[in-house]
């Protein structure tokens, strides 16, 4: 049900589906796209599950773009200058929620005023950081970072959790194997898409007239070029209503490493990295690497081989799939939903 509050101005949308126990806040959109979305969708649906859970969850999602800045100038409370922050607190303050789940994107806001906003926050409000933010804050608050390597962090006020077991995506049951088949889905973020049509043109466009079946998701704000080129390349666009069944679906995946690649890994997907991943992801390829459960491109001339490399090698990818599905852990333990959700609330 959705109650309380929504508001467009073109490209702007805010939703407040209203209850008054747990909140999961999100931001989404162009600029930041949407994997802090996803996270929230994953972890929400899997918080329903719990028995004493139904119907006391609610969501709050923020679409953080250019535009949504624009527009929401004026007079922000609690002295919160960021006009996106400012629109999220009211939100939350609306909620009534008792507890509070945040996923934004940190690192896009500067550090005084991400702290006014934790602070803005009611106190008595039990508040969950996802992902960040690094450095401290002098409220407790519970940090979970869906990360498979140790976030480069030093807190002192807040508990801090991390792993494997913290990564916001559908596993498999342990009856579940691989099998291979044509379709590679392709997936590349939703903020840098247009920068990866020459590199695809360049190094896989002749296997995409072959036996191979590319399916690249290039999100709802794919511009009317990026899908020309898809087109161009015989990549198959997914449509933004398919993606679940295209992502479960599938026989392997090509990902720059982000939220989609953890997902794929934790679905048991045969895995290729893309080159480009940041500093501050150095620790996560590591951990690719050290368990291998993905193979990691240093090189865009790697891509090719690789894709020919898992296609015909079929015990090779069922062994990538294997050590993923042990990797990120089984859904099958009767308690599991139990165990998963209280990872995530704050004591």
């Amino acid at each position: 049900m959705v109650s309380g509050l929504f508001f467009a101005l073109e490209m702007v949308s805010l939703v407040l589906e209203k209850a008054n126990d747990i909140l999961f806040v999100s931001h989404y959109g162009a600029a930041v796209g949407r994997g802090h979305l996803s996270r929230m969708n994953y972890l929400q649906q899997e918080m329903a599950a719990k028995a004493d859970l139904k119907g006391a969850s609610l969501s709050l999602s923020v679409v953080d773009s250019a535009e949504f800045l624009q527009s929401l100038k004026g007079q922000p409370p609690n002295q919160i200058q960021t006009p996106v922050l400012a629109s999220t607190i009211k939100g939350i303050i609306s909620s009534q929620a008792l507890n509070v789940i945040l996923d934004i994107p940190w690192d896009r806001f500067a550090s005084t005023e991400v702290i006014k906003f934790i602070e803005a926050i009611p106190q008595g409000v039990k508040i969950t950081c996802v992902d960040g933010p690094l450095f401290d804050i002098n409220r407790n608050v519970r940090k979970v970072f869906p990360s498979i390597s140790r976030p480069n962090t030093n807190d002192r006020f807040s508990e801090v959790s991390w792993g494997s077991q913290y990564v916001l995506a559908k596993r498999r049951d342990t009856n579940w194997f691989w099998e291979p088949g044509p379709k590679w889905l392709v997936l590349t973020g939703s903020t840098e898409n247009d920068k990866y049509a020459p590199l695809f043109a360049e190094h896989l466009s002749s296997r995409a007239r072959s036996v191979h079946e590319f399916q690249w998701a290039l999100g709802s704000e794919a511009s009317p070029e990026l899908k020309r080129a898809a087109n161009d390349l015989k990549f198959l666009p997914v449509p933004p209503e398919d993606f679940d069944h295209q992502q479960t679906t599938a026989s392997y995946s090509i990902c720059r490493f982000g939220v989609s690649a953890l997902e794929m890994l934790a679905l048991g997907i045969p895995t290729i990295i893309l080159p480009g991943w940041t500093s501050k992801e150095n620790g996560e390829i590591a951990e690719i690497k050290a368990e291998r459960i993905a193979i990691v491109l240093d090189d865009w001339d790697q891509l090719g081989p690789a894709v020919d490399f898992l296609t015909t090698d079929a015990a090779l990818a069922s062994a990538f799939s294997s050590s993923c599905v042990n990797y990120f852990g089984f859904k099958s333990e009767p308690d599991w939903s139990e165990r998963f959700t209280s990872l995530f609330l704050h004591s």
